[in-house]
């Protein structure tokens, strides 16, 4: 994440040196001079170095024992220019390979800019964060060096007052980076950010902020599903059942994530994210052009068909599962993967009249079509659907109407070649 170009205070800055890395040098021994203007160009100067898209001099500076006075400017709260140019140096540093990132922190870098999160400086106080979003995407040391080092609590009071776009963006990356990696963060010490990022999926209209805080939230849920699901109220998964329409797929991708997360817990929640209107947003994505999005959404589906009777009567009454039958047959694979999991988890929990739903809908060809495939755990969830709707509905009398389908659509085919399968659970399943 690098810094993009702005220049600050150089004019009357005189005479100038070009500003190439063959001049490294001499900007070095301005920043070690006494006079406070040349101690400014100077730094001014390796930023400018450090900033070039090609060839940046990281390690260049890293060797010539650069960073120890770079971090002593960020504690001369007298001189903001300086501070702000030193702080984009480092901040840039910060870009490089991990070893290089790690130079900084052994050199103390992670509690300066934690102080200087709190300056009167906007613009402080946004390259503060960017820093240390930079060190705390590196590696999950690094993200754990950030957070011991006190980063949340004025992470978190920077989006919860600030109005200025581009700092509320790059507090709201930082805090992405602060939640993702393995091994993950223990909850307990993400957890005050829950609060902030509801606040500001409703408050704001910011797609990068959007996107980010949706994806924080599901990363927290991968954490702590448990924990996550209590935190969610009804006016929270409105507005993330809201966010499912984003025309942005870099929100309704994360958005559907969340609240994937969220039916993933017990019927309650399950229940919250359906009152909520989920499941016609669902059937509107299982239409969209993009693969990822399509599949996410039968994943989504399949866990609400894993629900009780009544959701899952309320997600055949919607019609999302013809729609998903269909994708089951003519997909991409790891759609109609998801959707054959939907359909199965259907035939696991449902009643026998649900079941009788399923089959005019073409289920069984569906579960059928899935035995060809070269996963085995594919397989064993198509089995046991094809094995759930015969034994309810041999109880029904229905069972007949049920073989013949399986022989119709050459089920009954793919089931005799199954018995060579190498899979014992598969070989388990086949006698059905």
């Amino acid at each position: 994440f690098d810094i993009e170009e702005h220049d600050n205070n150089e004019q009357n800055l005189s005479p100038p040196i070009p500003y190439v890395i063959e001049n490294l040098p001499q900007f070095t021994a301005l920043i070690n001079s006494a006079d406070l203007a040349q101690i400014y160009q100077g730094t001014l100067g390796i930023r400018k170095l450090l900033s070039m898209k090609k060839q940046s001099p990281i390690q260049e500076v890293i060797d010539g024992n650069i960073i120890p006075r770079l971090i002593q400017f960020l504690d001369m709260n007298a001189l903001p220019d300086l501070q702000y140019e030193a702080a984009w140096c480092l901040t840039n540093i910060a870009t490089g390979t991990t070893e290089q990132t790690e130079c900084l922190t052994e050199k103390g870098v992670v509690p300066k800019f934690i102080n200087l999160m709190n300056s009167g400086s906007d613009r402080l106080k946004e390259q503060a964060v960017w820093a240390l979003g930079n060190i705390s995407g590196e590696n999950a040391d690094l993200r754990n060096l950030v957070l011991k080092g006190g980063i949340l609590p004025g992470l978190l009071e920077i989006l919860s007052t600030s109005d200025k776009v581009s700092l509320l963006k790059n507090a709201c990356w930082a805090l992405s980076n602060l939640v993702r990696g393995k091994p993950p963060p223990s909850y307990d010490s993400i957890k005050e950010a829950v609060p902030v990022l509801f606040k500001l999926l409703k408050q704001n209209e910011e797609k990068e902020i959007l996107a980010d805080c949706c994806w924080t939230l599901s990363y927290i849920g991968e954490i702590n599903g448990q924990k996550m699901q209590e935190q969610y109220d009804n006016s929270i998964l409105i507005r993330l059942v809201q966010l499912l329409e984003h025309p942005s797929g870099s929100i309704s991708v994360p958005a559907l994530r969340t609240l994937g997360d969220v039916i993933t817990g017990d019927e309650n929640q399950t229940q919250m994210a359906i009152n909520a209107g989920i499941i016609p947003q669902l059937g509107k994505l299982l239409s969209s052009t993009k693969p990822t999005i399509r599949k996410e959404a039968a994943w989504a589906i399949s866990n609400l068909t894993a629900g009780n009777v009544a959701q899952i009567q309320t997600v055949l009454d919607s019609g999302v599962m013809e729609l998903l039958i269909n994708l089951s047959i003519q997909d991409v694979f790891d759609v109609r993967r998801e959707s054959i999991w939907a359909i199965s988890n259907a035939t696991s929990g449902g009643t026998q009249e649900q079941l009788k739903i399923l089959i005019n809908l073409k289920a069984v060809p569906s579960l059928c079509s899935m035995l060809v495939t070269n996963e085995a755990r594919t397989i064993t969830i198509a089995l046991e659907g094809l094995e759930n709707i015969l034994q309810k509905t041999k109880k029904a009398n229905y069972e007949s109407h049920v073989i013949n389908q399986i022989e119709q659509c050459g089920g009954l085919a793919l089931i005799e070649k199954l018995q060579m399968h190498q899979n014992t659970l598969v070989l388990s399943l086949i006698h059905i």
